[in-house]
């Protein structure tokens, strides 16, 4: 028996579902690719995608993250040991993080209000996005600035 469906609602998540530990949405142009990519980074090892798991009997496709989130933390730490900081360092640096990540969350709601999405548009030169994409990102440098450094 299929677990109830959760619909995940926002700007840019028209038909995305929650399906018990799954996340399910409408099968597009991309899937197949995007299903191929995810299959070859399991394959060869790499454990920071999720899982693509097809398309069900309602031709939705299914992603399934690879590992529980309390693992998200512990490759936070890696990369942060990585970095060599110090404990006075590591203090700040979760605050900056929420801050670079909320300047970011903003940014790209605020793009997805007027129908820009430059994570998906910005590197096709030759679509109708293109002028409008670099305009905003023109108009909000400091924005950028801001949620990248």
């Amino acid at each position: 028996m299929r677990d109830a469906e959760l619909p995940l609602n926002g700007r840019v998540t028209q038909g995305v579902v929650r399906v018990g530990n799954t996340v399910r949405r409408p099968a597009g142009p991309w899937t197949d690719a995007v299903d191929a990519l995810l299959l070859h980074l399991e394959s060869v090892g790499f454990r920071g995608a999720p899982r693509a798991l097809g398309r069900d009997e309602q031709s939705m496709a299914g992603l399934r993250p690879d590992r529980p989130p309390v693992v998200a933390a512990e490759r936070l730490a890696a990369l942060v040991d990585g970095y060599g900081l110090g404990t006075a360092d590591r203090g700040l640096l979760v605050p900056m993080l929420a801050r670079r990540t909320r300047a970011m969350v903003d940014l790209l709601l605020d793009g997805a209000e007027r129908d820009i999405r430059p994570w998906a548009q910005i590197w096709t030169e030759d679509s109708p996005y293109w002028t409008a994409t670099t305009d905003y990102l023109d108009e909000h440098t400091d924005v950028w600035a801001r949620a990248l450094l």
